[in-house]
């Protein structure tokens, strides 16, 4: 019994060693596109930068999208010119697929070391739209918060069913997330960007479309109320508060500037005075040296109230750094000079 626990806890603690985080992540490229039925396919490339790993997990959040069905994953057979990437299907022995609340981790198992690798995992989400009586609408976190990585580029593109040419100023399209992303239409696709995601971000979708494009989508299913103008309302709450944010972060910029700017300018005041009144101590206190007799050789005692400097020059015929300092204590203890503290 204790054997067969003990191989089950070092089983464990390979298993966890095998999987540990030994690179990092350069690029995430999604393509997803739009079914009339209101399914999507997606496509999600992500580049790795490895050190050393046995194998990656990749998590699908399905969960209020139908699940997944169809998936496949497919890893690069070699990078090439033009960021050209050539694909094999993985045999499906190399993976698991593990499902919970909707989630679905994919355990593939890669041994790789010191090179770059591209893995894809290509899954349709048969529920990926609602249909209500006046507008279709896409809504998903198209990269998640579950990353444990960062992640140096992210670019998702949609493609709407429609053909390119079809008038795509009745597209509405949303982005929600870090205020950096940026989000364009191009025909009849819209396109996200991303750069420096870091984990805990989000880049979440969101598109507003006619419903009469997904003329196959189960009637059934269409959601018989019209949420057009509400939806609207909530992205105008939306972005006011995401351009408060904006302005607040760049107020906050300008303010550190400021200090900055300001802390330098009195530090380096400060110096420059310092500066001049150790000059200045130095050379009265070098001046009075001069004209004390060369050949005092000893004083049983100090001069009375007389400064560090002189003390030290009489001494050692010299005035250092200790000296100096000595007499700056000396000259704050006479109110001479005044210590300010902050």
């Amino acid at each position: 019994m204790k054997k067969n626990i003990l191989r089950i806890f070092l089983f464990f603690i390979i298993s966890i060693i095998s999987f540990s985080a030994s690179f990092s992540i350069s690029d995430l490229d999604v393509e997803a596109k739009l079914q009339k039925d209101g399914s999507m396919i997606v496509s999600e490339a992500v580049t790795y930068d490895i050190d050393e790993i046995n194998g990656i997990y990749f998590d699908i959040d399905a969960k209020g999208y139908g699940g997944i069905t169809s998936l496949q994953v497919f890893e690069d057979e070699g990078h090439y010119e033009n960021n050209v990437i050539s694909y094999r299907e993985v045999d499906p022995v190399n993976y698991e697929v593990t499902e919970n609340d909707g989630v679905y981790r994919i355990k593939l198992y890669s041994r790789n070391n010191n090179n770059t690798r591209t893995f894809k995992f290509v899954y349709t989400l048969p529920e990926a739209i609602k249909v209500y009586d006046d507008v279709a609408q896409l809504n998903r976190k198209m990269v998640g918060q579950d990353w444990q990585q960062g992640i140096s580029t992210v670019k998702v593109t949609i493609e709407i069913p429609v053909s390119k040419d079809y008038d795509n100023s009745k597209v509405l399209v949303f982005g929600h997330g870090p205020l950096t992303g940026e989000v364009d239409k191009v025909e009849n696709t819209v396109v996200y960007k991303l750069d420096d995601y870091y984990p805990g971000d989000f880049l979440e979708a969101h598109i507003l479309m006619e419903p009469e494009i997904f003329s196959e989508f189960d009637k059934s299913k269409v959601i018989h109320k019209n949420m057009k103008e509400e939806l609207l309302d909530m992205e105008a709450r939306l972005a006011d508060e995401a351009n408060e944010e904006r302005d607040n972060a760049l107020r906050r910029e300008e303010n550190i500037q400021k200090l900055s700017k300001n802390a330098k300018t009195i530090f380096g005041a400060e110096v420059s005075i310092w500066a001049v009144l150790m000059y200045y101590i130095h050379m009265v206190f070098k001046r009075k040296n001069k004209s004390k007799n060369n050949d005092v050789k000893y004083l049983r005692d100090l001069p009375d109230d007389s400064s560090p400097a002189l003390v030290g020059g009489v001494m050692t015929k010299s005035v250092n750094d200790n000296e100096i300092l000595a007499t700056i204590v000396d000259l704050i203890r006479k109110k001479v000079l005044t210590l300010e503290t902050s």
